[in-house]
């Protein structure tokens, strides 16, 4: 095992070395999202002063919690992805906390992202898009992918759309040429789907793999097949052809209030709630799903018109003039399309605007976010927030601030 940070105090003037408290990091090192991780545990050590050396496996960068048998520390930060490795973590007398969401039930605390909400933002996005046909690509028997499809079949249903399903074995399993069998069944199935199809995919390695499956097909990726997958590795979406749409997990969040739950264990505090859901930070909107599901030119025509007119004061009436349409069209193509009312779709692109500024500019103040985001007023944002989120904008600010959401 390797250490990666160590340090020094002072005392009375005279500088000494300190015992530091040992943490074992048991999780892969090297993916860019750990990485995150890791750097948000960093950052919480140095801004309470905690002195802590944090242990890894040097050479092959992947510790698991079944190599802690017998290891002496004050605590750590796992990734409990199977059942014996879930077993062994309950056996320990070592605080410690899950930062996996594979296991549907956590033997110890665990901090990590809210995958339904991650689910929920991808259907959003493909629904905003006009798509009708719509699929999940997950993995069976795990946790996060359970709740992501859950969040992501959820808001579909409130849209009165369907949505295919196949889930393949996860690696944390699958041994041998299975891959190839995966493979094969991804192919198939990509082809049996309605087009266009707008697709959510588990993860960006998955996704990958769905972008090889449309090519083996001839479908042209996003106008065909539509994609957004999880993880914003940017080693992959940026090298996928095309770039590769993907939602950010916040996982510097998940590091640094893993650290806090863990803090806290260590000193004898024990957490508010056994599992704390950090919200996603953002959906990353790349070429592969840079497209409008929508024949209808003249719809098209509309929703662009509203896209660039949306933080003015627009009205139903600066649409129908532009478009030369009637009321009553507009609103039958909305609802054909899109599953709600151009007011409806007006209002809720108002919030996802607000929510963005909200995140990135917290001292931005609310009647500035609502004069940025289309609204005449603050109360006016408050009820549109209420409506289509079910809080206000400043519980809203208040749960990015914390980075937490609430454990269902």
């Amino acid at each position: 095992m390797g250490t990666l940070l160590g340090g020094q105090i002072s005392r009375r003037g005279i500088e000494v070395m300190a015992q530091p408290e040992r943490i074992a990091l048991a999780f892969p090192l090297g993916m860019p999202h750990h990485e995150l991780l890791i750097e948000g545990v960093l950052a919480y050590a140095r801004e309470h002063g905690r002195l802590w050396s944090f242990l890894t496996a040097p050479e092959s960068m992947t510790l698991s919690i079944l190599d802690l048998k017998g290891w002496k520390g004050a605590g750590i930060i796992a990734k409990l992805n199977l059942p014996a490795e879930a077993r062994f973590a309950a056996s320990l007398d070592i605080p410690m906390v899950n930062v996996s969401g594979a296991l549907r039930e956590s033997p110890v605390a665990r901090v990590t992202v809210d995958n339904r909400a991650i689910g929920r933002l991808a259907a959003e996005h493909l629904l905003d898009a006009g798509f009708r046909h719509l699929a999940f690509y997950g993995v069976r028997r795990t946790g996060y992918s359970h709740l992501r499809e859950i969040g992501f079949r959820g808001r579909l249903d409130e849209s009165g759309v369907e949505c295919a399903v196949l889930r393949a074995a996860t690696t944390f399993r699958t041994r041998g040429n299975r891959w190839f069998d995966q493979h094969q069944d991804l192919i198939h199935w990509i082809g049996e789907l309605e087009k266009p199809l707008g697709l959510f995919v588990v993860s960006d390695y998955r996704a990958r793999l769905v972008i090889d499956a449309c090519q083996q097909h001839g479908l042209n990726v996003p106008e065909d097949v539509a994609l957004i997958s999880v993880d914003n590795e940017r080693t992959i979406c940026e090298h996928c052809d095309p770039k590769l749409t993907s939602i950010d997990r916040n996982a510097w969040v998940v590091g640094y209030r893993s650290a806090e739950v863990l803090d806290g264990l260590i000193r004898g505090q024990e957490p508010n709630k056994p599992e704390i859901l950090v919200p996603p930070k953002g959906l990353i909107a790349r070429a592969s799903s840079d497209t409008l599901a929508i024949d209808d030119p003249r719809l098209r025509d509309a929703i662009a018109y509203i896209q660039k007119h949306l933080a003015t004061s627009l009205k139903i009436e600066d649409i129908l003039t532009h478009t030369g349409m009637s009321r009553r069209w507009l609103e039958y193509a909305f609802r054909e399309y899109l599953g709600e009312s151009p007011h409806q779709y007006i209002g809720r692109k108002r919030v996802m605007a607000a929510k963005e500024l909200l995140q990135e500019e917290p001292d931005l103040k609310l009647h500035e976010v609502a004069a940025q985001t289309g609204f005449a007023r603050p109360k006016q944002l408050t009820l549109a927030f209420q409506r289509f989120e079910g809080k206000s904008p400043r519980e809203y600010r208040q749960e990015k601030e914390a980075g937490v959401g609430v454990a269902e």
